[in-house]
């Protein structure tokens, strides 16, 4: 098969989620001349990576999700580099902003409601049930009006987020296991580069799963394949790491690949230096 591959480690420069150490490992692949990324949380219930090198070695092949980043990193040359919409994040560089709980909760007072169009909250599960009624219940009409939607408000269960639904409250789905009933949740937030497909949601963010520059591509490159363009997405996270290059021209939201730093990107996997896995 001749499959190879490179550990490493991104340094954060401030906390990504309430659970961050501040430093993200993963593990490139590199398959003849295609490439493929791999960098788990594993406090959500991820394979490390470790163990996935380990996983991979005894079944002899890489899973479906790797094997589909791989193709598309292999046809990535016949792709047509379109634009794209990218929510911002705790700042009106986009129309649609995205914020964390706590920062949103920081940035209450302060928010220009004028220059914001939609705000999308996510809540990484931490809130309970109840928690999730009140914060809805103490917002203005005003504010409420904006927010497109809540990312994993509480844990999901079908009961509990079939009421939050029926109190007008606007849901995505993210890292929860489904129930049966999903009809009343309209986004589904989905991250190619750890899930195998985009379920079957009326609408689909597509969203960085915050590791390697060859990741957020690879996200990029399938929301071409199968997103919704008109859509704002996550694809675009910019200031992130410390060894981030910048793969998108960002503008109000409207983005554009960066075709150098792609480049630069791809002469850099080049000259990793690679061992044999199987």
């Amino acid at each position: 098969m001749g499959l190879e591959y490179f550990k490493y480690t991104l340094h954060s420069k401030s906390k990504l989620n309430p659970f961050d150490n501040r430093l993200r490992e993963g593990v490139l692949f590199k398959l003849d001349d295609a490439y493929c990324d791999y960098c788990p949380w594993e406090i959500f219930g991820d394979m490390g990576v470790d163990s996935l090198l380990a996983h991979i070695k005894s079944d002899g092949e890489l899973p479906p999700v790797l094997q589909k980043q791989i193709n598309l990193d292999r046809n990535r040359r016949k792709k047509e580099e379109l634009p794209f919409l990218n929510h911002g994040f705790n700042s009106s560089a986009s129309p649609v902003i995205k914020f964390k709980i706590q920062s949103f909760l920081e940035s209450l007072e302060s928010l220009d409601l004028d220059k914001v169009q939609r705000i999308r909250i996510d809540f990484n599960n931490t809130y309970s049930f109840q928690q999730v009624v009140k914060f809805w219940e103490d917002l203005s009409e005003l504010i409420k009006s904006k927010i497109e939607f809540l990312e994993d408000p509480c844990p999901y269960t079908e009961q509990e987020w079939g009421e939050l639904s029926s109190m007008g409250i606007p849901l995505a789905l993210d890292r929860n296991q489904l129930g049966s009933n999903v009809l009343s949740i309209e986004y589904g937030i989905y991250k190619p580069n750890i899930d195998v497909s985009p379920g079957s949601f009326n609408k689909v963010v597509f969203s960085s799963y915050m590791g390697h520059d060859l990741g957020r591509y690879h996200c990029y490159l399938e929301l071409l394949e199968k997103g919704d363009l008109e859509l704002y997405h996550g694809i675009n996270t910019p200031n992130l790491f410390h060894e981030q290059l910048e793969l998108f021209h960002c503008v109000n939201g409207h983005c554009r690949p960066n075709l150098s730093a792609i480049e630069l990107m791809y002469k850099n996997l080049e000259e990793l230096t690679w061992k044999k896995l199987i």
